[in-house]
């Protein structure tokens, strides 16, 4: 595989309650597998996706063999969940393993300068993190939550450009930005919010621009919230940055899924 794959069997060996799959995503399409079974499923706290589905082994539903659960920031699943490593997902021939994938959309491919009107020299995406966690035994109870959690970029590149930072949003409730402009020249700063959707780099992804990007002066700050109430809800922030040579700026942002 191309992407780590941390073994729910270590956690068993290991005499945990549970087995905990916190990693970011290399791609869209990532998969994980867990042989061990489960009587609980949640969201877990450094989680940046909010949507995730656990497919599992059913003999009552055939041809595929195949039955999947959602869990959310607002749902787990309580039941045993067992995969049945001598039996195979059809016409795949895939052992029954339990899986685990997000089903939030993620593209590290978009095209950038279409989504904000201009051209973009390069683009950083921060990895969205998946963090599930499967308990072995009855839990007196399971309240999903979110930590809240603060991205912070202070330099990017090694020369005067229009950069791109992608920062994963997923349905939180609020937000807060802060921008700095440490130089002593002008650079620019923007902000947009995207749904990731199913469709071309010309016209596959919903966007609203929040701040308008402009030329800032050398000291400007630039702050403000994000509120579900008048922003909706979205997957992913993107932060457009106009640095000089220098490259002295500093960008805060805060998500919560408190309002």
């Amino acid at each position: 595989m191309s992407y780590p794959q941390p073994s729910s069997n270590g956690a068993v060996n290991a005499a945990q309650d549970f087995f905990r799959l916190n990693t970011p995503l290399v791609s869209p399409g990532d998969i994980y597998e867990s042989e061990v079974g489960a009587l609980a499923f949640a969201i877990g706290p450094e989680s940046d996706l909010a949507n995730i589905a656990i497919d599992y082994y059913d003999t009552t539903q055939a041809p595929t063999f195949m039955n999947s659960v959602a869990i959310s920031v607002s749902r787990t699943m309580v039941g045993q969940i067992s995969p049945d490593l001598t039996q195979t997902y059809q016409p795949s021939n895939v052992p029954g393993r339990t899986l685990i994938r997000p089903t939030d959309l993620y593209n590290p491919s978009i095209d950038l300068a279409t989504i904000v009107g201009f051209p973009i020299d390069d683009s950083y995406f921060v990895a969205p993190q998946l963090d599930v966690i499967q308990y072995f035994n009855q839990q007196p109870g399971l309240v999903p939550s979110r930590n809240d959690k603060t991205f912070e970029f202070q330099r990017i590149g090694n020369a005067a450009a229009t950069w791109a930072i992608v920062i994963p949003y997923y349905g939180r409730k609020s937000g807060s930005y802060r921008f700095v402009n440490n130089a002593a020249v002008n650079q620019g700063f923007g902000l947009w919010s995207i749904n990731y959707t199913i469709g071309d780099a010309n016209n596959g992804y919903a966007i609203e621009n929040i701040v308008a990007f402009t030329s800032e002066a050398a000291g400007a700050i630039v702050k403000g919230s994000i509120e579900q109430s008048t922003n909706g809800t979205f997957d992913a922030l993107v932060a457009v940055v106009q640095t000089a040579g220098t490259r002295k700026f500093a960008l805060r942002v805060d998500v919560s899924d408190t309002d």
